[in-house]
């Protein structure tokens, strides 16, 4: 099989760089964003986008093992979550307005379930465009970095102006994140996962469950995800306003925010694990690799060739699988 034929049969996001007016006005209006947010929440906003840039950066290199989306995709769907937090806000402002006390319970609520869905929004509707065929050929490692992406984007804009507004000290180094969880801030004993984590979470779990999917028990558990994003959400809300039995019952089943924390590590190196065991048991005999280090175009080549290998194999381990059971 040659990478030509691989390409055809698993067709890939990946294409040539073409500068076209489109993208003058993508880039002027990335500048501009980001331009703004800058001026307006200064270090606050400094050390937001640094910490984003980061922990994309560190998952994009672990995920080089097994993931098959390109890194343009990653960053327009970060960028898409900036815009999905726009969106939010206008919802919740909405919201807000209707209900009489803006802190009630029922805010604490209905806000981080909004937010949530929003959220994972994009990733959904990217894998219903690929339905057909490519949907089938991604990796469990994909679908978590493309709600790492979004939930980056959404949260870079959210903590900016947080860090600015409300913890400037945090502006200025002390927000006691982890030093490879660049995202994550940690109030006394309280743990708050952060957007990016939850979303990458979510979005984790549906990976691993698509590449399970001949029973329907495996798209039940699909929503586990989602649905712990959501709770973990809803108790850091809850928190800061109400302090009964239920808020600490939740603290606890969370073990105070940390649990998300943990769970996206195992899900994270799980779903590495998983792929490269999808890869090395689908055999491909007539796609063996030869590598081309000459130049930077036979990298590229190299590099192509791997991707299509492994969406192939993805999509050849879901068409045995559904056909054993």
């Amino acid at each position: 099989m040659s990478t030509s034929d691989s390409s055809s049969t698993v067709p890939t996001e990946r294409t040539g760089f073409r500068f076209n007016p489109r993208s003058v006005v993508v880039v002027a209006g990335i500048a501009f964003w980001l331009g703004m947010m800058l001026v307006n929440t200064g270090a606050g906003g400094v050390l937001a986008l640094k910490n984003a840039c980061l922990l994309l950066v560190e998952f994009i290199l672990l995920s080089s093992i097994s993931r098959t989306i390109d890194i343009r995709l990653v960053l327009r769907l970060f960028l898409v979550g900036g815009a999905v937090m726009g969106v939010s806000w206008i919802l919740a402002r909405i919201f807000m307005a209707s209900v009489h006390d803006p802190r009630e319970i029922l805010t604490s609520i209905v806000i981080p379930i909004e937010e949530e869905t929003l959220k994972l929004t994009p990733v959904l509707l990217l894998l219903w465009s690929w339905r057909k065929v490519r949907l089938w050929s991604l990796g469990a490692t994909d679908l978590l970095l493309m709600g790492l992406a979004v939930g980056a984007g959404f949260e870079l804009v959210e903590d900016a102006y947080i860090f600015y507004h409300f913890h400037a000290s945090l502006a200025h180094g002390g927000n006691h994140a982890f030093a490879w969880l660049p995202t994550v801030v940690i109030e006394g004993t309280h743990t708050i996962a952060g957007h990016a984590i939850w979303t990458g979470l979510a979005a984790g779990v549906i990976g691993i469950v698509l590449l399970r999917c001949g029973r329907m028990i495996w798209w039940a558990l699909a929503l586990a995800g989602p649905i712990w994003s959501m709770l973990d959400h809803i108790t850091n809300n809850l928190r800061n306003h109400y302090h009964g039995p239920e808020t600490r019952l939740l603290l606890g089943l969370t073990l105070d925010g940390s649990a998300s924390v943990y769970l996206f590590v195992l899900l994270s190196l799980g779903a590495v694990a998983f792929d490269v065991y999808v890869r090395n048991v689908t055999r491909l005999p007539e796609a063996k690799l030869k590598f081309d280090i000459s130049s930077l175009a036979g990298l590229k080549r190299t590099w192509a060739f791997l991707v299509d290998r492994r969406a192939t194999a993805y999509l050849f381990f879901r068409f045995s699988h559904t056909r054993s059971t």
